[in-house]
């Protein structure tokens, strides 16, 4: 599967720790997706980050850019009854 990521995307990546291979797995095997704002689409996953070793809920917000998956952001946070609230 290939997935093209923004400058922004690859900059959130390395700042925030977030490994590709969690990145791929929320993208193919969402526990959630929600309709986020211009048209983009939001994948969202829990897991269990070994470095923080806690559970968190990662994010990636994707647009379809001619059926290329393009990655506009990705995040990560431990509060996750206040993300998956939100939705």
């Amino acid at each position: 599967m290939t997935l093209e990521f923004s400058p922004h995307a690859e900059y959130e990546l390395l700042a925030r720790s977030i490994d590709r291979k969690i990145v791929l797995e929320t993208y193919l095997h969402p526990d959630m997706i929600v309709k986020g704002k211009r048209k983009r689409t939001i994948y969202q996953k829990l897991y269990h980050d070994s470095l923080l070793e806690k559970p968190m809920l990662c994010s990636v917000v994707v647009e379809d850019n001619a059926g290329i998956p393009y990655i506009v952001t990705v995040y990560k946070t431990s509060q996750i009854k206040k993300y998956l609230s939100r939705n």
